[in-house]
């Protein structure tokens, strides 16, 4: 398999788990403070979409990061690490957590109380100091992580610069809108950093080409239809 090839498959990966993932949480239920959270219909469809989208985005973001290394430099690296482990400790490593044992507790009435809210605490104040440290780890990781990473992208001027400004903007957004705690708004912002990860997943599945030569890879913009 060429250079080309891996680079198109990483696009595509990257592409497909950003729409999937944003689709879960545009799904994703209004949280409340009782357990009937975990009884909408559209808890499981929106918990397993998020899970399998970044599933696919872990498999695409190496690819991304690759194709704008050296442009990116130590920010680059640094975002890409810290953003890398967030995504995986926060929606992969408790994704089908989340998932299942939830709505299986608040369906028995004598385990309900685990993830009511604030009566019981919610779910993370049941599991303990070591799950609450891991899970800040993947919060912190996935936001400070794609706005470094959203940053360095942008310098870089690799990937469109729009795409860039989605990801950093999004963090941004989250952040400011989370002061407001909307129930209706929840987390629904990174779907503005998904957007910009599903850009560059298009732009580097569609944005590379072989050279005449076996095994070469020629970079272009696709705008220009040159070399960048």
């Amino acid at each position: 398999m060429t250079k080309a090839s891996l680079y198109r498959l990483s696009g595509s990966a990257l592409f497909f788990g950003a729409l999937l993932s944003a689709v879960g949480y545009l799904l994703k239920p209004v949280v409340g403070h009782d357990i009937s959270f975990y009884f909408n219909p559209l808890y499981l469809p929106s918990s397993l979409l998020t899970f399998i989208g970044a599933v696919f985005m872990l498999m695409g973001l190496p690819g991304m990061y690759a194709h704008q290394a050296r442009q990116a430099g130590t920010l680059g690296m640094a975002g890409f690490t810290v953003a890398f482990v967030g995504l995986m400790v926060l929606e992969v490593g408790t994704g089908l957590l989340y998932a299942f044992i939830p709505p299986l507790l608040a369906s028995n009435f004598v385990t309900q109380f685990l993830v009511s809210q604030p009566k019981g605490g919610g779910f993370e104040g049941q599991m303990g100091a070591a799950f609450l440290v891991f899970f800040l780890i993947g919060l912190l990781g996935s936001n400070l992580g794609g706005l470094i990473y959203g940053i360095a992208t942008y310098r870089a001027r690799v990937f469109p610069r729009g795409a860039a400004i989605l990801i950093f903007g999004g963090v941004i957004i989250g952040f400011l809108l989370s002061i407001v705690n909307n129930p209706v708004i929840g987390d629904r912002p990174i779907i503005l950093m998904l957007a910009g990860f599903a850009w560059c997943g298009i732009f580097l599945w569609t944005g590379l080409r072989e050279k005449g030569q076996a095994g070469a890879l020629s970079e272009y913009s696709p705008r220009e239809g040159k070399p960048a």
